[in-house]
């Protein structure tokens, strides 16, 4: 099993060249919605 954030992003990952020279790797989160939930999901670092 390779974790997403290990993935480059051309490959459908997390992982930027960028990331590996601006430290460790920031763990990923995972969480579940259920059917008809509406979440609001902050994102940071997208641009």
């Amino acid at each position: 099993f390779i974790r997403p954030e290990n993935i480059p992003i051309q490959y459908g990952g997390l992982s930027r060249a960028e990331d590996v020279q601006s430290g460790p790797a920031k763990p990923a989160s995972e969480f579940s919605i259920k059917g008809g939930e509406k979440v609001n999901l902050e994102i940071e670092g997208i641009e």
